[in-house]
């Protein structure tokens, strides 16, 4: 039975770069490179150059990206460059053709100073060392470079023994894809330095997540509608589908321009699949879900997600449950009564209030769909783009 919890912890496929530093140093690693642009129009190599042409120019195109990515992060993870290369356009070809993921790290040759995944659809990422910055359900959170697109990504390195859940997560979040649902660059599986399967999931880096956020109120109103409308949208491609079960602030991702999009599919449950377990984040769960014991949990991502909007357009407010004592938010969330979101504060006054009050209804059959929140946020902000 998975567990449930009351903490905010990391969240599985949260990758920001809140606190993206490198262990030992003062260098804070940047999400976008600066790099020249006749590197930035290598981007992915084509499949044709990787399977068919030239070795020695596909050699030169990773040396080339190799070169900018010493300059610009000023050091270099390979010990001789032009052997390196084509070493490197070597293994590429080979795990491209062979459809196989490949793993180098110094055990596999003396030319590598770091470890360097290959995958089978034509990606290099090259491992920043010590560069751990989150632990998720599943998965440690670290940072890679992917050589091609010439960006700093992060790296979802899932435990051996947890191998076969996030594959079914990847294919969770893949069938989820949409306005407002995390985005899977790809993934790769190999085998590690004691022989076991391992997965690794490489993403784009997002800013923060929304617990991160120091001072809510410093989002203008614009733009707190728009990841209103961007979240409901994901949600209700979600409910489509089956349930997320821990919608939270912590699983919430901002990227530079501060869109949003809903991540951590650990706890997902498909519709079509029996799955009454309870767990989730007891600080952002219904009280159905709570005296159910996991069985009704249709509607308990559109609570959760009109907590998350109380939280985010009324940052004044006091706490509703979270950051309290797990035993005194059980109690209080499952014993809420009918009618408990007409006497809780709405300060500022904000016309998404009586939407808020409409997710946050104590019975499911008088709650609003997600879908239906997402048509009513649409009619409150129809000049709001997304």
């Amino acid at each position: 039975m998975a567990a449930l919890t009351n903490r905010l912890s990391p969240t599985s496929f949260c990758a920001t770069t809140e606190e993206c530093k490198e262990e030992g140093t003062s260098t804070t690693i940047s999400p976008v490179s600066c790099v020249e642009s006749k590197v930035r129009q290598i981007n992915s190599s084509s499949l044709d150059i990787i399977i068919s042409g030239p070795i020695e120019r596909l050699a030169a195109k990773i040396e080339l990206a190799l070169e900018a990515f010493t300059k610009t992060y000023k050091q270099s993870p390979l010990s001789n460059l032009r052997d390196s290369s084509l070493f490197l356009a070597k293994c590429l070809r080979t795990s491209v053709l062979k459809k196989k993921d490949c793993r180098i790290n110094k055990k596999n040759t003396h030319l590598f100073k770091r470890g360097i995944l290959i995958s089978k659809i034509g990606e290099i990422y090259i491992d920043f060392p010590k560069s751990k910055f989150g632990d998720g359900t599943y998965k440690k959170v670290k940072l890679c470079f992917d050589l091609f697109s010439q960006k700093i990504k992060a790296r979802l390195v899932a435990k051996p023994k947890d191998t076969q859940q996030t594959l079914a997560e990847i294919k969770t979040t893949e069938k989820l894809q949409g306005l407002g649902v995390v985005e899977i660059g790809s993934s790769a599986m190999y085998v590690n330095k004691k022989g076991e399967a391992q997965v690794a999931i490489f993403q784009l880096l997002y800013k923060k997540s929304l617990d991160q956020l120091e001072n809510i109120n410093e989002l203008s109103d614009d733009c707190k509608q728009k990841i209103a409308l961007q979240l409901l949208s994901g949600l209700a491609r979600i409910s489509q589908f089956g349930s997320h079960r821990d919608i939270k602030p912590a699983n919430i991702l901002l990227d530079e321009e501060n869109n949003a999009c809903i991540t951590d599919f650990g706890f997902y449950a498909d519709r079509e699949v029996e799955d009454d377990s309870l767990c989730g984040t007891i600080d952002w769960t219904s009280p159905e879900y709570l005296n159910s014991d996991g069985k009704n949990k249709d509607k308990l991502d559109v609570w959760s997600m009109g907590l998350i909007l109380y939280y985010l357009f009324y940052p004044k407010s006091p706490n509703l449950f979270w950051n309290k004592e797990y035993l005194e938010v059980l109690q209080k969330i499952k014993g809420l009564q009918q009618g408990w979101q007409d006497q809780i504060p709405y300060e500022p006054q904000h016309p998404i209030e009586p939407l808020i009050k409409q997710m946050l209804e104590v019975d499911p059959k008088h709650r609003i769909s997600a879908e239906d929140a997402f048509k009513g946020a649409q009619t409150l902000f129809p000049n709001t783009k997304f």
